[in-house]
């Protein structure tokens, strides 16, 4: 089997046989698709069980609710194939999605990504990459892309192909205590440990839906802290690449990164009033960014006022 398909399933009834439509439609065929059935109240076990019985590509999964990481980490271990890509059921894929990506997997890459294209809930475009290039980067440089963006590709999970043996084998699953920012901390703690390269298109061959209801993630949006889990998620992101003995600059792109998101989040949570939290995030800020970091921000705040 050459990739597993990881799709976690929350109250997503109205979506599914059309996902399932685009799945069908892909040109490259060696897959299998592993459906986990996160504690849906809706119809979705219902229909993800009627699809099954119909496809021998399908296994379907069904567990207590315990969120999006939990049931991704519950596909990583059901998954067979060589590669995993992890796709949400209420966006829409490409036709050449999966053909595309693997052209570009070899023995020498360890993760393949491709580009994007935002959409509402009708379908209408809202943005999209309009950047054109295809290439292969070392894992630490795409790690920087993670913390300074080449391309607007965020640390997002269901653009791309992960080796299952890297998962497995260094035990990179998601971590359950985020209910924001979990892909970008997986992102990081995998590529901090993936040996080979990082091949990439920017094809947009993934079509996002923003403004979706009752998905997995927008229920974990809706949270009133999900500002301070975005900043735990950023702050375990930047100890990952430190206790990897990442390269300085790499090391100084994450703490740049991490103390942007502190500063934008503080504005927010102190509108909320939770003083605790803020106090909370001040001492982890201060112990995982440097002095140089925090004025090379101030240089650069003032520098894109004018002021300087």
């Amino acid at each position: 089997m050459k990739v597993s398909i990881v799709v976690p399933v929350y109250n997503v009834s109205n979506y599914l046989r059309a996902f399932w439509s685009y799945v069908q439609k892909q040109t490259f065929r060696d897959f299998e698709v592993v459906f986990i059935d996160d504690g849906s109240t809706d119809d979705s076990g219902s229909i993800l069980e009627d699809i099954r019985a119909n496809n021998n590509k399908v296994s379907v999964y069904h567990k207590p609710n315990g969120g999006l990481s939990s049931a991704r980490n519950m596909g990583i271990e059901m998954a067979k194939g060589e590669w995993v890509a992890f796709l949400d059921p209420d966006d829409r894929i490409s036709p050449q999605f999966i053909e595309k990506l693997v052209l570009m997997t070899s023995d020498q890459v360890d993760m393949v990504e491709c580009g994007y294209t935002v959409v509402d809930t009708q379908g209408e475009k809202l943005w999209t990459s309009n950047y054109e290039g295809n290439g292969v980067i070392s894992s630490e440089k795409a790690l920087r892309w993670i913390f300074h963006p080449q391309y607007y590709w965020g640390g997002y999970a269901w653009n791309k192909l992960y080796r299952l043996d890297v998962l497995k084998r260094n035990k990179v699953f998601y971590d359950t205590s985020l209910k924001n920012n979990e892909d970008g901390e997986m992102n990081v703690r995998y590529l901090c440990v993936a040996k080979k390269k990082v091949a990439y298109t920017t094809d947009a061959l993934y079509f996002y839906t923003q403004g979706r209801p009752n998905s997995i993630t927008s229920n974990s949006l809706k949270d009133m802290n999900k500002y301070h889990s975005e900043f735990l998620g950023v702050i375990k992101m930047c100890r990952t690449v430190k206790q990897a003995r990442c390269s300085f600059l790499t090391v100084f792109l994450a703490e740049r990164y991490a103390y942007i998101v502190y500063k934008r989040h503080y504005k927010k949570m102190k509108n909320l009033g939770n003083n605790d939290v803020l106090v909370s995030m001040g001492q982890e800020i201060n112990e995982v960014v440097g002095k140089m970091v925090k004025m090379f921000c101030f240089l650069e705040s003032i520098i894109k006022l004018g002021k300087l």
